[in-house]
Formats: C-alpha cells, sequence, structure tokens
C-alpha cells in the first residue's frame, strides 16, 4: 500500500510518526460523511499493514505519543500547535501542509532548519514515494544530521517547562499587572 492512498482524502486529519520506515502508527479522525471510522480507510489497508502498524481512529493523546522514547519523526499537517508539541520532544519534522496557516508554518520551520517539506508536484500532489523519501532524509540520512541536531536543540527551550514557568509565565503576568492593567 502507498501513503498516498491513504492520503485520498481532500482534507486528511492523519498524524504518521514513524519509528523508521516499515513500522508506523497513523492516527485518523473520521469525517461525519463516513458511517464508520473504517469508511475511512482505504478498502484492506487495515489487513495489510496490521503486523507492521497500529491504525487507531478518534481523538488520541499526541503529546504522550510523542514523548515516547521510540518516536524518531513526526510527519503532520504543520499546525502550529502539532509543530510547538513536536518541537519538545526534538523529534525530526517532516511537514505537509494543506490549508490556512499551515504553508506559512511549513516555510517558516524549514528556513530554521527544523524540518523537511514533502515535495510535489506543480499541481499540489504527492505520492507515497515522496514521503518515505521525506522520512529517510529527516530520520536516517547523514545530510540530514544537522536538522536532527537542530530539533534536539530546540527541544532544550521550547520543553523546558521550568524556563516557560519561571520565565515566560512570570513575565506575562508582570506585563499584565505593569501594562495592560493601567491602560484600562
Amino acid at each position: 500500500m502507498t501513503v498516498k492512498r491513504a492520503f485520498k482524502c481532500k482534507e486528511p486529519k492523519i498524524v504518521w510518526e514513524a519509528c523508521d520506515p516499515h513500522r508506523f502508527i497513523a492516527c485518523r479522525k473520521a469525517r461525519k460523511r463516513w458511517s464508520t471510522d473504517q469508511d475511512s480507510l482505504p478498502v484492506g489497508f487495515h489487513e495489510r499493514t496490521s503486523n507492521r502498524g497500529i491504525v487507531y481512529m478518534g481523538w488520541i493523546p499526541q503529546q504522550e505519543i510523542l514523548a515516547h522514547p521510540s518516536i524518531g519523526g513526526y510527519l503532520f499537517h504543520s499546525g502550529w500547535g502539532s509543530a510547538i508539541e513536536a518541537l519538545q520532544f526534538g523529534h525530526s519534522l517532516v511537514v505537509l501542509p494543506f490549508i490556512i496557516d499551515q504553508p506559512l508554518n511549513a516555510r517558516f520551520l524549514v528556513e530554521k532548519g527544523l524540518a523537511i517539506e514533502v515535495k510535489r508536484n506543480e499541481d499540489g500532489s504527492f505520492t507515497g514515494n515522496d514521503i518515505a523519501t521525506s522520512l529517510r532524509q529527516a530520520m536516517v540520512l547523514e545530510e540530514s544530521k544537522k536538522l536532527r541536531i537542530n530539533t534536539r536543540q530546540a527541544a532544550a527551550i521550547v520543553g523546558n517547562l521550568k524556563l516557560h514557568q519561571d520565565h515566560y509565565i512570570a513575565a506575562f503576568v508582570q506585563f499584565l499587572k505593569d501594562g495592560i492593567w493601567k491602560q484600562i
């Protein structure tokens, strides 16, 4: 099965955290137009992939999954909330933006050396091979060693709860005390 078939819907909401190119966890929130969760997947998908991965339908504890030490990379739509969650753990990021702020977020992450974007054709289409190539590049190939170093360095800041509690939250509270209330 190619990943392209899993992305067949116009607005996919798929999370794919890959430990290596052959094992995966795929999570999909089924849209209301399908009568069952299984209707949202290609015919035979579960049978073809059950011996090498997990497919979970519905809500998942994304941060708990991303925190697991076996997760080595994260393919996602590049929504900002998901980007921050992923950066906390220093995973290699592969972005596949679709709508609204996602292309801008993806460009930012790529330019900062924190992600690789899945290559697309001129018409915006992509293949399962395009995704596999990007995952391999982000997680395995020597040429992306700098990417993996960058995401680990970002995790030291984004994932530092003490820094957030002691500095950012305290600074925000002080701003509220000093700034906004005096202006009202």
